[in-house]
């Protein structure tokens, strides 16, 4: 799969590492494999108003993801 050389950062899904995450040049990218750990409250339906199920803030996060790291490998810890 990959050497020794190969970075795997361990990313708590919050807004710091997401910025990080995103704004890497392609290159260091290419050199490391993002283990995110999904915090319990991103696993809740969200709800709209009057109570209503609004989604859940796992989509969000699966969106997040895409937008920040794109299509490229990673690893998520969902404990």
């Amino acid at each position: 799969m990959f050497d020794y050389a190969h970075y795997v950062p361990v990313l708590r899904w919050k807004r710091g590492e997401r910025g990080a995450l995103k704004w890497l040049e392609p290159t260091d990218k290419a050199a490391m494999t993002p283990l995110l750990e999904l915090l319990p409250g991103h696993m809740r339906p969200r709800r709209g108003k009057g109570g209503v199920p609004a989604g859940d803030d796992l989509s969000v996060v699966v969106e997040q993801i895409v937008d920040c790291w794109g299509s490229a490998p990673i690893f998520i810890d969902a404990a």
